[in-house]
């Protein structure tokens, strides 16, 4: 995915017109203070610090942002204060990692200090939602997120990132820019035509609205020329009347059962059916699982691609998952399976039931498809890791081993989709040497709750749970063998799970896609070929 502009401001100290010598005299200023009257001072001073360091292409400022950082850190700060913080320190990051790198090392895929950043930058929206920091800011958190996910080839995560910012402020120019910016490339890798255009509009949509002029005045210079010169692409590769057509609709059949109805537009509303156009919104016309295998070139004697059959399993998978969690989070009725089941009240408030077992369900298929994305990948893409050998963490390294290097053979700077699986598995922790650092915050614990729902004990409760023995005492319904957690709390991590399991089947297609495109232009076209025509497995079939 080609870089967005991502210019959002990192502190307030920047000032239009301010001299060289005047940056030189407060840079230094800045650089030796060693003490602040309180923490919120040395917080914004971190920020000013940053800004004055970049302006002068002065590592040594970033280098002790960093530092200063890592210490505030420790210290008993408010959540708001933590989440600007870690605003500021995902700044650092990238201007250490723009210092680190030069022309297009800049898109190489193992940058320790990109991970940094989106480390940092996740964090800061957790937090700043939590604390509710001022919407201005806020946007800046989701859109620099959005941004960052979309170099990494995201852009699914990348698009939700920017929908949130203008969930924030529908105006905000840097969000508008970048997520029309960003649908331009998505188009690229969508294989269906007639979805492709629904992407263009949206691109011309966006980007024509940035740079609108009540908006464009918002916008960094380099964003202005980036926006402008996406913009002058599309309009160059595509008609205007295409661009500019009002969106196809298609409403639900007016004979579709309520309870469908119902179940599509929770989908829909959640971003969770495998087609590229639920990415875009909500529009009807998104409510089916079309998303499949392209078109596969092979020798002519060869056997039929693995590939259909396994990426057709794995939605098959999802999508009963999915549904066994909206079953799970939307049914208030005991189920007559769990009638004169006998359970005793352990006084902690558990939950137990159907409903409760179907979103266990639904986590321990979300989390193995991530392994099955593997395996997927290690067969279609001929790597010839050992079957026992193979995991989503270590696919893309020599001998799965980080300190190797990345394998040849899968490091493809023009396939975006494959770097972004790549730095999709870095959100998952594994207990191995090279992969216990994640860049999801909450990795490490969603890697002990799949460890406990599938070989130990997990335990839901309908309210908070029991808090552990302080001071030697034994709290009333506190069970020191599970691993206990709050069933919203659970449920909000399945749904997050459950959409990585989407974005990655979804960036699986696209990396058939760009890649079987590459074998054909290799193929040359002195090589004939010939299609074979393969039917859909009809819905009266399935049982």
């Amino acid at each position: 995915m080609t870089d967005t502009q991502d210019n959002s401001p990192h502190s307030d100290f920047y000032q239009e017109g301010i001299t060289q010598a005047e940056a030189v005299e407060v840079f230094f200023r800045l650089l030796g203070e060693t003490d602040h009257p309180d923490n919120e001072t040395a917080i914004q001073r971190l920020g000013s610090l940053i800004d004055l360091s970049e302006m002068l292409s002065r590592q040594d400022g970033i280098e002790a942002v960093i530092k200063r950082g890592d210490t505030l850190l420790s210290l008993d700060l408010s959540t708001g204060q933590r989440a600007v913080l870690h605003y500021y320190l995902s700044n650092a990051w990238e201007a250490k990692r723009k210092f680190a790198n030069e022309g297009t090392s800049i898109y190489e895929w193992e940058q320790p200090e990109l991970v940094k950043e989106i480390v940092h930058l996740r964090n800061a929206v957790q937090l700043g939602v939590e604390a509710k920091v001022e919407p201005i800011r806020l946007c800046q958190m989701h859109t620099n997120l959005g941004n960052l996910l979309s170099h990494c080839g995201r852009i699914v995560d990348a698009i939700t990132s920017w929908d949130r910012a203008l969930a924030i402020d529908p105006d905000f120019a840097m969000a508008v820019g970048n997520r029309g910016y960003g649908l331009m490339h998505y188009s690229k890798l969508v294989h269906d035509p007639g979805h492709q255009v629904f992407h263009f509009q949206e691109a011309y949509a966006g980007l024509t609205r940035a740079l609108s002029s009540g908006n464009a005045r918002m916008l960094f210079p380099e964003a202005l020329d980036g926006f402008s010169g996406a913009l002058d692409q599309l309009k160059s590769a595509i008609p205007i009347e295409v661009l500019t057509a009002p969106p196809h609709t298609h409403p639900f059949p007016d004979n579709m059962p309520g309870e469908e109805r119902r179940y599509r537009t929770w989908c829909l509303n959640k971003r969770l059916f495998l087609n590229d156009l639920n990415d875009l919104g909500t529009n009807p016309i998104a409510a089916a699982d079309v998303l499949t295998m392209p078109s596969i070139l092979t020798p002519i004697k060869a056997p039929q691609p693995n590939a259909f059959g396994f990426f057709n399993q794995m939605k098959q998978e999802y999508v009963s998952g999915r549904y066994l969690y909206y079953e799970g989070v939307t049914v208030d009725q005991v189920h007559f399976s769990d009638h004169e089941v006998t359970l005793i009240n352990t006084l902690d408030y558990p939950a137990y039931g159907l409903a409760v077992e179907k979103v266990k369900i639904t986590f321990r298929i979300a989390y193995s498809l991530l392994d099955k994305v593997a395996y997927f990948l290690n067969d279609y893409l001929m790597l010839g890791i050992p079957e026992k050998r193979v995991s989503f963490r270590g696919l893309w390294y020599n001998g799965q081993d980080p300190k190797r290097g990345l394998r040849e053979d899968v490091h493809r700077p023009s396939n975006a989709p494959l770097k972004g699986l790549f730095f999709l598995a870095k959100d998952l922790y594994e207990n191995e040497q090279g992969f216990t650092d994640a860049m999801e915050p909450d990795a490490r614990e969603v890697a002990a709750i799949r460890n406990h729902l599938e070989h130990k004990y997990f335990k839901l409760h309908t309210f908070s749970r029991p808090r552990p023995p302080l001071n030697g005492d034994c709290p009333i319904g506190f069970d020191a063998l599970a691993y206990s957690m709050e069933r919203g709390d659970f449920e909000r991590r399945t749904l997050r799970l459950l959409r990585t399991a989407r974005e990655a089947l979804i960036y699986v297609s696209q990396v058939v896609h760009v890649e079987e495109y590459r074998r054909k232009t290799e193929a040359g076209e002195e090589k004939l070929t010939m299609p074979i025509h393969m039917s859909t497995w009809e819905d009266n079939w399935k049982s």
